[in-house]
């Protein structure tokens, strides 16, 4: 088996590493300032970024792998080309490797904790879905389509967990410095945890970009119900002109009303293009049931029309009735 990393690649990573970013630190304040290098030092900012980015990650993983080598017992080598790059060949101590590598519990405990960890992601990514559903469902298709791809995101979690329950088999999974090429080599904890923060950070940004999308839906939403109100107050108030005696009450809810046969009434249903007030209903995003759309003369004699359920999201963006 191969030695992955040694002291001496580990130092190097980090120097680079801490170089890099001084660098990178460096080039952003030049490339913000008016000289006349700043357009060079900016074309450079990305390179540099992008080198600290992997000798750090290549740095901790190193580390985690000297330590990880060291608790097996083994001597953790300057250079690993003194042994060849053979982990059979590197010396260690064979009580404590011969404790690890052969243990005594049928399942490894920390593939078992890694196992929960995600399990745990999986739970939370699903209650999450659920309080977004609830939240959003009035959308029906919109929702629909961005629970599906949480949902499809979310299971990834899940596979992880089984897959990391799998894993702790000890019969027929060993750790990387176990020698035994019998047994497959299982992903140790410390790895894992590192993919579980990436994947956490993705699945965050994906629902906060579902979020996003869900509100400026409803921004459009919003925009589309207040034409419509427009266009019922349109409607009305031209028929007002012509029957101002018609409103018998101080506020009508159309959406509740079935047609009433007066020429008001019938004149307006038939410039809307509906045969009963109840159709519109539809026409409209509310959360709590159907739309309730309000019909009423204002005090100047105008026709004032407005929703009066829209969703509360939305409430403080629409002004109805003007």
């Amino acid at each position: 088996m191969k030695i992955s990393y040694d002291r001496f690649r580990v130092k190097i990573f980090g120097i680079v590493a801490l170089v890099s970013f001084i660098l990178a630190f460096a080039v952003s304040i030049i490339s913000n300032s008016s000289l006349g290098i700043a357009e060079g030092a900016f074309v450079l900012l990305p390179f540099v970024s992008n080198v600290f980015v992997i000798t750090l990650i290549l740095y901790v993983l190193g580390k985690i792998y000297l330590i990880r080598l060291k608790n097996y017992g083994y001597e953790v080598p300057y250079k690993a080309k003194k042994y060849d790059n053979d982990l059979n060949k590197l010396p260690k101590d064979d009580k404590i490797y011969n404790k690890l590598a052969n243990p005594e519990e049928a399942r490894n405990k920390w593939s078992i904790r890694l196992s929960l960890v995600y399990f745990v992601g999986f739970v939370a990514g699903l209650v999450y879905d659920v309080i977004f559903y609830n939240q959003w469902k009035f959308l029906k298709s919109d929702t629909s389509f961005l629970m599906t791809q949480l949902i499809i995101f979310d299971f990834v979690w899940l596979g992880a967990a089984l897959y990391f329950l799998v894993q702790s088999d000890n019969d027929r999974y060993r750790d990387a410095f176990n020698l035994d090429e019998n047994k497959k080599k299982r992903m140790c904890f410390a790895y894992g945890i590192i993919i579980a923060l990436f994947v956490a950070m993705i699945s965050v940004g994906t629902k906060m970009q579902c979020v996003s999308a869900i509100k400026y839906m409803v921004k459009s939403y919003a925009s589309t119900d207040l034409d419509t109100l427009n266009s019922i107050r349109a409607a009305f108030f031209e028929q007002y002109k012509n029957y101002p005696e018609s409103f018998k009450e101080d506020q009508y809810i159309i959406t509740d009303m079935d047609m009433i046969d007066e020429p008001f009434w019938t004149n307006a249903a038939e410039t809307l293009g509906v045969k009963d007030f109840k159709e519109l209903k539809s026409e409209f995003h509310v959360s709590d049931g159907d739309a309730k759309v309000a019909i009423r003369v204002a005090d100047d004699g105008n026709i004032v029309v407005e929703l009066l359920n829209p969703h509360k999201s939305v409430k403080k963006e629409m002004i109805l009735g003007n």
